[in-house]
Order: structure tokens, then sequence, then C-alpha cells
């Protein structure tokens, strides 16, 4: 049992090696063939980045029902087989193979890139506060135990806002905004 086992194990190895050479030939033939005079995406063109998958890693999703491809991202460099692009959300960089890339496709009098990006990834960033519930002491301040701020999601419909909790969201611009405005500075300074 022993003896065949590890000959599975050689013939997995060698196998593995084998797709290796391949898919390295492979990527070098594509990037062969690619225009450099003529870049396949130009800068501010949106482009969907391709998860990697192979063998080797496996499936790199998130999880199972995530789409193959993330983004969209916005292409602000093109230089031979790399492509510089940045993150609509977090304003991240990263520098990735033409061939990891494809053209996001949209209507622009339709669609708002950053809005699907938010989406896609499913961030929620605070737009606004629109209101804070709680209780209050006896000078008429909020006590923070059980404090609720009702936010408006940036990218959301209004039937997305929600009432979350103070500690969650005390960080936040929006926030700061909120209290400034409606003189609650007391709430963002610390114990």
């Amino acid at each position: 049992m022993l003896d065949l086992l590890n000959v599975q194990a050689e013939i997995i190895a060698r196998a593995q090696a084998i797709q290796e050479i391949v898919t390295k030939k492979h990527v070098a033939k594509k990037l062969l063939t690619l225009d450099d005079t003529n870049p396949p995406f130009k800068p501010n063109e949106f482009v969907l980045w391709e998860y990697p998958e192979s063998g080797l890693i496996g499936d790199s999703r998130p999880n199972r029902l995530s789409p193959h491809y993330r983004g969209p991202y916005r292409v602000t460099q093109s230089k031979d087989s790399r492509i510089q692009i940045q993150n609509l959300i977090t304003k991240e960089l990263h520098e990735v193979l033409v061939t990891q890339l494809k053209p996001f496709h949209y209507n622009p009098n339709i669609i708002n890139p950053t809005k699907v990006a938010l989406q896609a990834q499913q961030e929620f960033l605070p737009a606004e506060i629109i209101a804070i519930r709680g209780t209050r002491n006896k000078k008429s301040k909020y006590l923070r135990t059980g404090l609720e701020v009702h936010v408006k999601w940036a990218g959301y419909p209004s039937e997305w806002d929600s009432w979350e909790p103070y500690l969650e969201l005390r960080g936040t611009a929006a926030f700061k905004a909120y209290c400034s405005l409606h003189d609650l500075k007391y709430l963002l300074k610390d114990k």
C-alpha cells in the first residue's frame, strides 16, 4: 500500500510540473502575440480582473457564489504586458498581466462603475447619517450605551438604509459631520 501511495504522489508531482511548464509556454506565447504599440487597455478605461485559478492554488474566489472576475477597476497605466489598475473604492493600485483582464462594457448614461464596484465587493460605506436614537441623561445628552445611528449607504437606494450601533460608525466622516451639524461633538470624544 505504501509503494502505491508513493507512486501516486510521484505521478501527481510530475503532472503538476508538466502542467506548470505548459502554462508558462502558453502565457509566453500569448504575451508575444500582444501588440505593444497598441495596448489592449488604455488609461481611464474600466476592466474586470480575474481571480487566479490553477490546479496548484485552487479556486481563489472568496466563496463559490462569487463571480470569477472582480471589479470594475480603472486602468491607470499600460506598459508592455503589464497593466496598472486602480481599485475604485480603496484607490489601491495593482500591477497585473494583461491576460488576467477583460474589458468592462457598460453604458455611461446608465451605469456608474464606482457603484458597481461598491455593490460587487459588498462594501457598505456611510454616505450620511440620517438620525440618531438612544437613551438620554438628565442633561439631555445621549448615553453611548445602546445608541444607534440611522445610516444612508453610499451607492445604495434608501431601502438599504439601516440602524447600526454607534460603536461601528463613530469614527466615520459621515458621523463626524452629523455630530458637528447637530451639536453632538461630545459623542466623538473617547472617555
